[in-house]
């Protein structure tokens, strides 16, 4: 098992490694991009409902700019004012709120997880 645990632990800064590398690279693609929607974005040639897509034969790939809408998450806030206004009760908005909290089902199972040691 001691073995089992020292290879855990390489495969997991392995992963660490290249999770930096991947977080960089995520980085420099994400500035790419927004600069990339930052000139779509400001000309005025380009119809908002018809986006361009762009075509490179030479990595068999396409690229598109497309409209999204992002929703608000749903949090206790969210619900509290939306049961509130529904029911007509901020008390009966948070009976309800406690009622599904409870409701909601748990599950526990056994995990790995890594520390570090201080040096002393």
């Amino acid at each position: 098992m001691n073995q089992q645990i020292v290879t855990w632990v390489k495969y997991d800064e392995k992963i660490k490694e290249h999770t930096e590398l991947v977080k960089k690279l995520r980085l420099e693609r994400d500035k790419l991009g927004e600069a990339l929607i930052t000139e779509i974005e400001g000309n005025d040639k380009i119809e908002k409902d018809n986006l361009p897509t762009y075509n490179i034969t030479e990595l068999n790939t396409s690229l598109s700019f497309q409209n999204t809408k992002t929703y608000e998450n749903y949090t206790n806030k969210f619900y509290t004012d939306c049961f509130t206004e529904f029911l007509g009760s901020e008390e009966k908005a948070k009976e309800l709120i406690d009622f599904m909290k409870k409701k909601r089902k748990v599950e526990s199972k056994i995990t790995l997880k890594r520390g570090y040691l201080m040096d002393m």
